[in-house]
């Protein structure tokens, strides 16, 4: 449950002794300017809704792991991760409380290690994280119209579930465009999103149980 938690963590915003440059991209020299931009854009994102595509490369699986869903997010702290495919599941963050349903029963939870994770993800939507370096020590590379980030994790917590985090953020409309998670075991995850939807309009009950 833990690293289902720590997961989901990573999928918003994302270790080697040293990370190799994406190919096509070049390290940026002004790391403060780009992260200032970025933090600008996202405090005038209100809403935002977005479909994705979660694949799972593991060397214990013969094919790759497909799942798709669909996400909701709405300023100050409201977060719906709903995966429809190939099992529903649902993860909803409100505020502090964090709410699961699956198949088989729905639960509420709130204690110490959400709260602290309630913050996380909100600080990684609103680009605080990238310009505090809290958790992670970042990377900066651009090929003029994205924007790759690489994220090694300082975090103990976090440390012990993935070794770097990658994000590709279109520039122009500033926000994620493809996630891919390292993990400590040498499987990788990687998550797309597509036809998003900044400042979405829709009814607060998707962040209701139901």
């Amino acid at each position: 449950m833990k690293k289902f938690f720590c997961s989901f963590i990573l999928i918003f915003l994302t270790i080697f002794f040293i990370v190799a440059q994406p190919t096509g991209f070049k390290e940026v020299n002004d790391k403060a300017i780009y992260l200032s931009r970025i933090t600008t854009m996202s405090k005038n994102l209100i809403s935002l809704q977005s479909n994705f595509e979660q694949e799972k490369i593991s060397s214990l699986l013969s094919d790759k792991s497909i799942s798709t869903g669909i996400m909701y997010f709405k300023t100050p702290s409201s977060l719906r991760w709903e995966y429809k495919t190939p099992k529903p599941f649902v993860f909803i963050l409100d505020n502090e409380q964090f709410m699961i349903r699956n198949s088989e029963k729905s639960s509420v939870n709130s204690n110490r290690m959400f709260k602290e994770i309630s913050q996380l993800i909100i600080s990684l939507m609103n680009g605080d994280e990238l310009t505090k370096e809290r958790n992670f020590t970042t990377q900066l590379f651009t090929n003029g119209d994205d924007l790759w980030i690489t994220m090694t994790p300082k975090n103990k917590r976090i440390e012990q579930f993935y070794t770097l985090i990658e994000m590709r953020i279109n520039t122009y409309k500033a926000v994620a465009e493809q996630i891919i998670m390292h993990e400590t075991t040498g499987d990788q995850t990687i998550i797309r999103f597509n036809h998003q939807q900044k400042n979405a309009i829709f009814n607060n009950t998707v962040f209701q149980l139901n």
